[in-house]
């Protein structure tokens, strides 16, 4: 990396700058767009901690999720899905 001495003129200090194309570098990039806020919402209200979904083995463990069996109990989820 390299730096820059700045002279306090934007304009001129902007064009000495090197910028490069993120296409370039070939580094990984989604190929799906991001979800939308309701599919973010449904997620969450759905999944535990850190996205765990309720399992037989989290039941057996003893690591059962709350939130999805809560919005499911109060109606949280169905109202996303009808907005879905």
């Amino acid at each position: 990396m390299k730096l820059h001495k700045l002279s306090g003129n934007l304009v001129k200090d902007i064009e000495g700058i090197e910028t490069f194309n993120k296409f370039d570098l070939n580094a990984p990039m989604a190929r799906k767009p991001p979800p939308t806020q309701i599919e973010r919402q449904s997620f969450t209200a759905s999944t535990g901690p850190f996205g765990r979904k309720l399992s037989v083995i989290g039941v057996v463990t003893g690591k059962i999720p709350l939130a999805p069996i809560i919005n499911k109990l109060n109606g949280t989820l169905d109202e996303l899905e009808k907005r879905q």
